[in-house]
């Protein structure tokens, strides 16, 4: 796979950057895993998120009784 070289510079509060230091958190390979944990968490979201909006679209079929209490509905409806 291709390898890009990023130059990052941020900002921590002193006693983040001691822990990230000492967790040895501030590393290519920490931070790497550390944005695909974040990129699948992020995935996962908007399938999730996908779903519902298709599930909310996703009517359930109806069966006979319930076809024929619709038909009976239009027809007092129509009568009325």
């Amino acid at each position: 796979m291709p390898v890009q070289t990023v130059n990052l510079q941020i900002r921590l509060p002193d006693n983040i950057y001691n822990q990230a230091r000492e967790s040895n958190l501030l590393t290519s390979k920490a931070i790497e895993d550390l944005l695909q944990t974040e990129i699948r968490k992020r995935n996962v979201e908007k399938l999730f998120t996908l779903l519902e909006q298709l599930d909310s679209r996703v009517q359930v079929p109806l069966d006979e009784s319930d076809v024929n209490a619709e038909i009976e509905a239009v027809r007092l409806e129509k009568n009325k």
